[in-house]
């Protein structure tokens, strides 16, 4: 059995003056709550449970099979998957918004919030993916930064300083479903983390399941932990080499069973990560799944799209085109800074799309003109539409 959660006491200090509560909220607050102690992980050891060979055997291959997929494919996909794994992982914490406002929101747009959070979220994937060689605690600081810095930029990239617990009520932990680990304590269990993050001696999805797990219960930022620990399983499956060309859309896989994913994070603090490592089995299979699918839809797009257009091939429209998968929005600097042409080569690529029908303009707030690839934009949307279907 990995070792369970424990608990110490802690006496309560309300985060305000304790006159503005009124009576009866006085009454519900004790002096003491209980706070989650954790075990040190970094060495202790770890095997996979043998009656998951055959499904850990099945997500591996499948994994391997279609990252190979990917090397034969002529557009970005994994900038495409990433965005898929963004809203998704975003999903999970209830957070959505259409693929037109999160792109206008990568473009500095910042009149809608949830657009704006996805839109962070999807940096912060693309933080994670830049990263190479060992987990450490400036990478991951740095991906939470990246993560919050436009909507919260206060807590952006900084371990939480004060007591946080999920569920129950804002007058103070003592109800709450769970209360992570007491604050001071987060700096040391977030460097044991980072020791077994980087262990070569365990199955990659097993590591990867115990380290998302491990990270959400020490909760060491104020917010956007479960967003943050997503992001960290690319790094570490890429770095374990089992992907080399895509971004795994795990949290696709997750949202299948949300619910179970949930129930199996209670199950690892009891002391059960058999739950979680199948559930992270079946995820990387479903995700595989998905993103085949996705793949397929965006192939055949580009397909119809390179039929509307005729141009040299060395053309700017041809790259245009493919930038368009990755950000179906686009203004003429951030293009021209994106291919590295001038203003009137974007300008007339852009004009070239305009007859095709592949962009249209956008109304919007913004001082510039947009244009948007409505088809991947409405591509994008009905992949999230049906994300929410299955959970």
């Amino acid at each position: 059995m990995f070792p369970k959660i424990s608990y110490e006491t802690r006496r309560w200090e309300p985060g305000v003056e304790y006159g503005s509560y009124d009576l009866w909220q006085r009454k519900r607050i004790p002096d003491t709550y209980q706070a989650a102690v954790l075990a040190q992980i970094a060495d202790i050891p770890v095997a996979l449970d043998s009656k998951l060979d055959d499904i850990y055997s099945s997500a591996v291959e499948a994994i391997a099979r279609f990252d190979a997929e990917l090397e034969q494919k002529a557009i970005i996909m994994p900038e495409i998957l990433l965005r898929s794994e963004s809203a998704s992982s975003s999903q999970i914490e209830h957070l959505s918004a259409s693929a037109r406002n999160i792109a206008i929101a990568e473009l500095g747009d910042k009149s809608r919030r949830n657009a704006m959070t996805v839109a962070g979220n999807i940096r912060a994937m693309k933080k994670a993916l830049e990263q190479s060689g060992k987990i450490t605690d400036k990478m991951i600081l740095s991906i939470h930064h990246a993560l919050l810095e436009n909507t919260d930029s206060a807590i952006a990239g900084k371990l939480r300083t004060q007591q946080v617990w999920i569920g129950g009520s804002g007058i103070g932990p003592h109800e709450a479903e769970f209360v992570p680990p007491f604050h001071e304590n987060v700096p040391a269990y977030m460097a044991d983390w980072v020791r077994f993050a980087n262990r070569k001696d365990i199955h990659v999805l097993l590591r990867a399941a115990i380290a998302h797990c491990q990270f959400e219960t020490i909760h060491p930022f104020l917010d956007g932990n479960g967003r943050t620990g997503r992001a960290l399983i690319q790094i570490m499956l890429h770095e374990s080499g089992l992907i080399r060309k895509s971004a795994l859309p795990l949290s696709a896989g997750l949202l299948s069973d949300v619910s179970q994913y949930f129930r199996a994070l209670d199950a690892f603090r009891d002391g059960d990560v058999t739950m979680i490592t199948e559930q992270f089995c079946k995820a990387a299979i479903d995700a595989v799944a998905v993103g085949r699918k996705t793949v397929s839809r965006f192939d055949a797009l580009r397909g119809e799209w390179k039929d509307k257009v005729r141009a040299r091939k060395d053309a700017a429209v041809w790259r245009l085109m493919d930038l368009l998968f990755a950000r179906p929005v686009v203004d003429v600097k951030f293009v021209a800074d994106a291919l590295g042409v001038t203003d009137p080569a974007v300008r007339n690529a852009i004009d070239q799309l305009l007859e095709a029908g592949i962009l249209k303009k956008v109304d919007n707030r913004m001082r510039d003109v947009l244009y948007e690839a409505v088809e991947v934009t409405a591509l994008q949307d009905a992949f999230a539409r049906e994300l929410a279907r299955r959970h």
